[in-house]
């Protein structure tokens, strides 16, 4: 396997947009062209009927199965977790190539991730190598072996970080036990599907980005909330402030993904997952919040540090009053239509300020003027 600028190219490729929906290329609109309107137009009325990704509600999950609600909620703002993998849903491609079906499958991005850790290895222990002969001929005071070891290491630093070829040796077939029920008539059954949080769910079906079904037909945005949010949620609800700071970062541009690895709400990553780090943590807090004391979260910090990230507070404030909050519920309560009810939404969450408070631990003899 190798990772070359092909591979760079697709990952760049993956970011098209930070909605799962499909758009109209319009590049070519010119105002004072009257050309360019009839060209729009066509595109417009002669395009594909767009076609929301699906999602399925059973048990109280929610989790898209066919591969083209996945590949667009996936390469369409990163949203969702594969259930048989670390992030992106790549078993299917991942398995295929263990079982040497398909050779000509890209590269997963934990695949990426194992082959640049091995390709580090491989780099501290050659580095290691040549200094173990360093130390060795400045003791024998042999000049011209030492002159060589300087040149081999400078040509290794040369190539640090450059995708070159793996020197991995190709690995026999892996057969495990469970593969003669993932192969039917020859080929391999795709068994993973794309788990989304209620919190995405919430937000995608609020803006009319995925179409849920259940067993018993068609689930509507209020369903959806019901099942989530229930309707007897109040003002400091944590489900509720999580869900706006959600729409909040979202609508900002931020790809917001789970921080549960981190003993937080959110990570905040500027692009996405495949293409680097989440700079950010973030923990949701409301104002009336107090059943967190300041030295857990300076244990969550120690946690956010270690994996050099800088912790985020984000502060959601209620505007509303008791009485009107009181109202605005009970119309969603009374509320029979969805778009209506999204209305209603709307302006549940409008009412609400997110403000950002950066968490640092101060170090005395490194924060020093």
């Amino acid at each position: 396997m190798t990772t070359t600028v092909s591979d760079r190219i697709r990952l760049r490729g993956k970011k098209h947009q930070m909605l799962p929906v499909d758009t109209v290329d319009l590049s070519c609109f010119v105002p004072h062209n009257p050309v360019s309107w009839a060209v729009c137009l066509y595109k417009v009325y002669a395009g594909a009927v767009p076609v929301l990704p699906t999602v399925r509600f059973e048990s109280g999950n929610f989790f898209a199965a066919d591969w083209a609600s996945i590949n667009k909620l996936w390469r369409r703002g990163f949203y969702g977790k594969g259930t048989l993998s670390r992030s992106e849903p790549s078993w299917f491609n991942r398995t295929k190539r263990r079982l040497r079906l398909d050779e000509g499958t890209e590269l997963s991005s934990e695949e990426i991730i194992a082959q640049r850790r091995h390709q580090r290895e491989e780099f501290k222990r050659q580095r290691q190598e040549l200094d173990a002969l360093e130390r060795r001929y400045k003791l024998e005071e042999d000049s011209a072996n030492l002159a060589r070891v300087e040149k081999l290491r400078h040509a290794l630093t040369e190539t640090k970080g450059r995708h070159a070829r793996s020197s991995t040796p190709v690995e026999e077939v892996e057969i495990r036990p469970e593969d003669d029920v993932l192969i039917q008539e020859g080929k391999l059954q795709n068994i993973e599907v794309l788990q989304l949080s209620h919190t995405e769910t919430l937000f995608l079906k609020l803006i009319g980005c995925i179409d849920i079904q259940s067993e018993d037909g068609p689930v509507g945005l209020k369903t959806a909330w019901m099942q989530i949010l229930g309707l007897e949620f109040t003002s400091e609800d944590s489900r509720l402030l999580r869900f706006i700071a959600y729409a909040h970062y979202r609508s900002l541009g931020w790809c917001v993904r789970s921080g549960l690895k981190f003993a937080s709400d959110f990570l905040l990553y500027q692009r996405g997952p495949p293409f680097q780090h989440a700079k950010y943590t973030l923990r949701v807090c409301g104002v009336k919040e107090g059943s967190m004391s300041w030295i857990r979260y300076s244990g969550i910090n120690r946690v956010v540090s270690g994996v050099k990230k800088t912790m985020v507070l984000s502060y959601v404030t209620s505007e509303w009053n008791e009485n009107e909050f009181e109202s605005i519920r009970e119309q969603m309560e009374c509320c029979s239509d969805d778009h209506e009810f999204a209305l209603l939404v709307a302006d549940l969450v409008s009412h609400y300020r997110v403000d950002e408070v950066v968490y640092h631990r101060w170090v005395a003899n490194r924060n020093r003027e």
